[in-house]
């Protein structure tokens, strides 16, 4: 919870970050428009493919042998709940470089929100990893 939640926070400084820049930069795209336009379909495409496999990989990851011990389920379940989580983050530090590329704050914004509710999303919850953990647990 605490790593979820500390990058969720991150993001508070992704903004910051973009809003400075923004206002010491007063120019416009000019040419660079159409390669700005091409860049953002890609990373919406990409955006797209993460949030789907984040669903994916998770389930992958969280698929437990019958032996392992509880321990060892706590363990993958942690390391995947991190995973996760900074794959939720990608979708901002996109919006970032899109925003570095093409200079427009509002390219930012909606690949952050979008990262903010896929950590809201996936965030640990305990009944979650109570049930993960505890599956199948015919081993000590």
């Amino acid at each position: 919870m605490i790593t979820s939640a500390s990058l969720l926070f991150s993001m508070v400084f992704y903004v910051i970050i973009v809003e400075i820049i923004a206002l010491q930069e007063k120019s416009i795209l000019g040419e660079r428009a159409l390669m700005v336009g091409i860049i953002r379909w890609l990373f919406i495409a990409l955006v797209a493919s993460i949030s789907i496999g984040i669903r994916y990989i998770r389930s992958s990851m969280l698929r437990f042998d019958s032996s392992l011990s509880v321990g060892k389920r706590i363990g993958k379940l942690f390391k995947t709940t991190i995973m996760v989580t900074a794959l939720c983050e990608v979708p901002a530090i996109l919006g970032m470089v899109l925003f570095f590329i093409g200079g427009n704050r509002w390219d930012f914004y909606p690949f952050l929100f979008f990262s903010a509710l896929l950590i809201v999303l996936y965030f640990p919850r305990f009944d979650y990893w109570q049930e993960n953990a505890s599956s199948h647990s015919s081993s000590p």
